[in-house]
């Protein structure tokens, strides 16, 4: 028997969007096709959609359908067909389709790794259909060429009814009641697959072993993450491919893909594939838990053990257990900063003594509240502002102190952070957005500040320039050092500060990203009327990396002398005496969250002054 005519509506005017409209316009249905761009004006100039047998083929045949540029919602759809890629999917769309006759169905037809509830919340679960299209469809030549697949994986659909009618038009499908699961497994297989497909398309060949088994452990890393999340790893040959199999299965099962002359040189694969991977990476990241695997109490129990305190520490899973014990008198929050005010606040209200890293929080709102609180509840605080405790940091203080360098005039700072160069590691991935707060302002450039209005006292004013001159960049495996993917970043990659000092003389702070190509990281200058001093390091980084010191009268013919300083004998000098002094011992100083509250607001009068082109204070 005949299926009942249907009226469907597509939005997507691309090859998968005109393959379905072909078949079920053929099939009876009232098909219309909603555009944009060069293909809606190309459906409506002929009138159809134009397709032939194949890439060389001459003889080309057309099917009638109406092609316009938006759906309107006052019809009585059928069903919407969605053939578009998630990241498409917009408000204003969502608004659109949720505009659509109560009756009307939405069947979504794209790779997708979000949960599903997106869809649901907003539409109506009754309304949402999910599906895959099993299609090889291109262009060529302004003519459809296209195929849906009738073997081993085929088009799937979680609505009976639309599986028959799919089916009844000549589209052999499937239905599959967990497509959340289903989904999730194919984006993450489909992460591997591209990022091996793209590889060998840009140099014209197959991947090295290497790289195949680079993409195939994305790949399990996906599938592992499919799991965490409650669904199942479907459907059984991907999970025996990908789960149960040894590595090698999957690695080798790539290698040879990469070497199929006909996925090597789609089209397709630099065109659209590159785009997708990266946008089907960002929802794998976004939906993974945001909880730090290191915040339980089997992973502080291993890192009691490799410390040698089994049994000697205790160990918990949460902030709120580690700071009802009584016997815990300080917490030590040592995270990455958008944390950072979610464990140091209780730890606060239940009156322990707090260090926390540098920033203190990732924004001065939450710096405020947060040393508003240490006050009110008159517990100790130490924020690790630790370039302070640096021997060469602390000798120009006293030299400047008494009087050695004369009259100050100017100071300048010029130095390259490492971080934020064309490429990113990805355990630092977290700081690409601004709103972090980990970024080259706050962290390299925000210690070394600190450090200089430590020596020579706080701005009475400042004008900043930041710019983000790379808003895309490449992220790297930390371990392997391969790429994988490219995303969008808001933290600034160029910062520059000028301004006068409240003791008098001008500074000038310039911050850039990446290694400097002529060796100079760091490099600190202090002009006086009787001497000049100059710091410099191998990185700009002066928290941890440290800085020599010289020293030279300002009269002619004087040379630079090194200044007799203890240099620290690695990364953790400056915090042990740090900590030392938080004891009540050694030589050095103890900053406080009043003190790192009064470089949070200095940050915020740099952020100010880049936004509106004017001169800021902050004290």
């Amino acid at each position: 028997m005949a299926a009942e005519k249907k009226k469907i509506t597509i939005i997507g005017a691309g090859p998968v969007g005109c393959a379905f409209a072909v078949h079920l316009v053929k099939a009876g249905h009232e098909v219309t096709i909603v555009g944009r761009g060069q293909r809606l004006a190309g459906l409506q100039a002929n009138g159809g959609i134009l397709t032939k047998e194949s890439e060389k083929a001459t003889e080309i045949s057309k099917t009638p359908v109406v092609a316009v540029a938006s759906l309107d919602t006052a019809q009585p759809w059928d069903l919407v067909l969605l053939t578009i890629t998630e990241h498409q999917l917009d408000e204003q769309l969502f608004a659109t389709l949720k505009a659509c006759p109560k009756s009307t169905e939405i069947l979504f037809m794209f790779n997708t790794f979000a949960s599903l509830d997106r869809y649901f919340d907003v539409l109506g679960k009754e309304r949402c259909i999910m599906g895959f299209p099993a299609i090889l469809a291109s262009f060529y030549d302004g003519a459809l060429v296209h195929q849906f697949i009738n073997f081993g994986q085929i088009t799937i659909v979680s609505s009976p009814e639309w599986r028959s009618i799919f089916s009844s038009a000549g589209i052999k499908c499937v239905h599959e009641p967990d497509m959340q699961s289903w989904l999730r497994t194919h984006a993450a297989a489909v992460v591997g697959f591209m990022s091996a497909a793209v590889a060998a398309a840009k140099r014209k060949s197959g991947v090295t072993w290497a790289e195949a088994n680079h993409s195939a452990e994305a790949a399990k890393e996906g599938f592992a993450l499919v799991q965490k999340l409650g669904n199942s790893v479907t459907p059984k040959l991907i999970y025996y491919i990908g789960v149960s199999a040894p590595s090698f299965v999957l690695t080798g099962l790539l290698w040879f893909l990469t070497r199929v002359p006909s996925i090597r040189n789609n089209p397709q694969v630099l065109q659209k594939w590159e785009r997708e991977m990266i946008g089907l990476a960002e929802s794998i990241i976004a939906a993974a838990p945001s909880k730090d695997d290191n915040s339980s109490i089997a992973a502080a129990e291993k890192a009691a053990a490799k410390y040698n305190l089994a049994g000697a520490a205790a160990c918990y899973g949460n902030i709120d257990s580690l700071v009802k014990d009584p016997n815990v008198d300080i917490v030590a929050v040592s995270v990455k900063v958008p944390q950072h005010y979610k464990l140091v606040k209780p730890a606060l209200e239940a009156k322990k003594d707090v260090f926390v890293e540098w920033p203190l929080a990732a924004n001065l709102k939450e710096a405020e509240e947060l040393t508003a609180l240490a006050e009110s509840q008159k517990v100790k605080t130490m924020v690790g502002l630790q370039a302070r405790q640096n021997s060469s940091i602390r000798k120009a203080r006293e030299m400047v102190k008494n009087g050695e360098l004369g009259q100050i005039l100017s100071t300048t700072i010029v130095a390259h952070a490492m971080i934020f160069g064309d490429r990113v590691a990805s355990d630092f991935e977290y700081a690409l957005p601004v709103e972090h707060g980990a970024n080259l302002l706050t962290i390299p450039a925000g210690h070394t500040i600190d450090a200089l209005c430590y020596v020579l006292g706080e701005f009475k004013d400042l004008q900043a320039t930041l710019a983000n001159l790379r808003p895309k960049t490449t992220i790297f495996d930390s371990k392997s050092g391969n790429v994988l993917r490219i995303i969008d970043k808001t933290s600034h990659d160029q910062v520059s500060v000028q301004g006068n000092l409240e003791r008098g003389g001008v500074a000038t702070v310039v911050y850039k990203s990446g290694m400097s190509n002529t060796g100079k990281n760091f490099y600190w200058e202090i002009n006086g009327a009787e001497g000049n001093l100059v710091l410099e390091a191998p990185m700009g980084h002066v928290q941890t990396f440290h800085p020599t010191l010289k020293f030279a009268k300002a009269e002619k013919g004087a040379e630079l002398k090194e200044a007799p300083v203890e240099p620290a004998s690695d990364f953790s000098v400056n915090v042990g005496l740090a900590w030392d002094a938080f004891a009540g011992k050694g030589e050095g100083s103890v900053t406080t969250s009043k003190d790192a509250l009064i470089r949070h607001k200095m940050i915020d009068a740099i952020y100010r002054s880049n936004e509106k082109g004017t001169r800021e204070n902050y004290l």
